[in-house]
């Protein structure tokens, strides 16, 4: 037999799941916020050209959160920045390599391209944030002596969305390509 004490007790109930259950989705700038999150070395056989050669493989992952999820880029879309003058842009992220040269962090004298594209990314449901983690593979070829064209290096790099809101910029930390299967 239900009285009105067990009634008032399902209805206390019921509004206790109804109010926890409605909780406002969490809330971030449209501005990618990027983190650094680690660094894997290894040696690997390259792919391109079939060549066969062994190379250093060096994989960065990095953490974004975007507030409205409008991040990467189509197989061959294009994007434009509207900053007083039009800015036609064919990557989204960009990367700095440094290396160690008598105890200072300097650009190569030869640069390697450091432009990049992140795939396409839209989050699934009505709530837009996109909180993920990208990684970015480099590889560093050796040379006819076994030697690699650097020993310790570091990377900074943003990115930007597809409304051109640029990300902040990381720096990763300084470390030795010479270490095989070493996370940073």
């Amino acid at each position: 037999m239900i009285n009105s004490y067990h009634i008032k007790l399902l209805l206390i109930f019921s509004l206790i799941i109804s109010v926890f259950s409605c909780t406002k989705p969490e809330q971030f700038s449209p501005i990618p916020q990027i983190t650094f999150s680690h660094i894997e070395l290894r040696d690997t056989v390259e792919k391109i050209g079939q060549s066969g050669n062994i190379v250093k493989l060096s994989k960065l992952h990095f953490d974004l959160i975007d507030g409205d999820g409008d991040v990467g880029l189509k197989e061959n879309e294009i994007f434009t920045v509207e900053n007083g003058t039009d800015t036609v842009y064919l990557f989204n992220f960009y990367l700095k390599l440094f290396r160690l040269k008598n105890g200072e962090l300097v650009e190569p004298e030869i640069k390697a391209p450091t432009n990049y594209r992140i795939p396409y990314i839209e989050p699934i449901g009505q709530n837009k944030l996109l909180k993920a983690e990208i990684s970015v593979d480099f590889t560093y070829n050796y040379d006819a002596k076994n030697k690699l064209p650097y020993d310790t290096i570091s990377y900074e790099f943003y990115l930007y969305d597809r409304k051109g809101n640029i990300s902040n910029t990381i720096n990763s930390p300084v470390f030795i390509l010479d270490t095989i299967g070493n996370i940073y």
